[in-house]
């Protein structure tokens, strides 16, 4: 797999170094973020934020801020799971370490409800992810949000996917607002008859905008 690019600027830029050298954040960090108390929640956000790194540290956040559950999304990783600039199969196997990687962050504390990657691209690669993913006991599914192989998420080729997380009582989740506001046609292939919507009758009657 290659490499995950990761930002290099602000005062951020070095904390991925340090973080993978000693497995989450110094002791001293630590103490310091631990110190807020209930003002952890306004405290530092995204990879700097307490339990970034560490399912440790994970757990004694929540233990701070009494939360029962928690969903727990990846930052960088669903990049190249759902890149359409990488080959299909390199799509899939990031989507397997990550799921991998997933399912060991969150397996030590029944309140971290992990997220799972599932591209959408080829149906038998996405059910044979689906049963690993089912495997590792992960909580939540990350699609991508935008057409996959050509077609619609909605689409008759997709009804296994949709049927076996039904099955498994999995919700899907999805990046709300990461597309173009724009639908292209392949939103509406979805192997059933295109419904008489607003946006079906612009394209049909060839409306100007």
């Amino acid at each position: 797999m290659p490499k995950i690019r990761v930002p290099r600027v602000g005062p951020l830029a070095n904390l991925l170094e340090e973080a993978q050298a000693r497995r989450g954040h110094s002791a001293e960090r630590v103490a310091e973020l631990t110190a807020l108390g209930d003002g952890l929640i306004s405290g530092p956000k995204g990879y700097g934020a307490l339990g970034a790194f560490n399912a440790a540290e994970r757990s004694a956040a929540l233990d701070l801020l009494g939360f029962h559950r928690q969903l727990v999304f990846a930052t960088f990783s669903p990049g190249p799971a759902f890149s359409e600039q990488r080959p299909i199969e390199d799509r899939y196997a990031a989507a397997r370490a990550h799921n991998r990687a997933m399912g060991e962050f969150t397996s030590g504390d029944e309140r971290l409800m992990g997220v799972a990657l599932l591209p959408l691209d080829v149906t038998s690669l996405a059910l044979a992810e689906l049963d690993h993913i089912l495997e590792r006991d992960l909580q939540a599914v990350w699609i991508p949000h935008r057409p996959c192989g050509g077609r619609s998420p909605g689409h008759t080729d997709l009804d296994p996917v949709w049927a076996r997380l039904a099955q498994a009582r999995i919700p899907f989740v999805l990046h709300v607002g990461g597309d173009p506001l724009q639908l292209s046609a392949e939103w509406m292939n979805t192997g059933r008859k295109i419904p008489p919507t607003g946006w079906a009758g612009a394209k049909m009657s060839g409306a100007r905008t």
